[in-house]
C-alpha cells in the first residue's frame, strides 16, 4: 500500500485496493486561505472545527509528553 491508496473492507466482501493521485494537501490548503482572504470563495473549514483539529493535536503531544497517557482534550 501506499501513500495514495486505500483498502476498503466490508463485510462479505474482498479488500478492494483504491487508488487516488497524489495532491499537495499543504498547498492546497494554502490556496484556499489565500483565496479566501483575498475575497474569493469561504476558506472550505469552519472556525470551530479548526479549533477542534488544534486542540486534538495539541492533546496528541501532551500525551506523547506524559509516555502515551491519555490527556483530555
Amino acid at each position: 500500500m501506499s501513500d495514495t491508496e486505500i483498502i476498503l473492507r466490508e463485510d462479505g466482501r474482498e479488500p478492494e485496493r483504491i487508488g487516488f493521485a497524489p495532491v499537495d494537501t499543504l498547498r492546497a490548503e494554502l490556496a484556499a486561505f489565500a483565496a479566501a482572504a483575498a475575497g474569493g470563495a469561504p476558506y472550505p473549514l469552519p472556525p470551530e472545527e479548526a479549533v477542534a483539529t488544534v486542540a486534538c493535536f495539541e492533546a496528541i503531544t501532551r500525551s506523547v509528553a506524559a509516555g502515551g497517557a491519555p490527556v483530555a482534550v
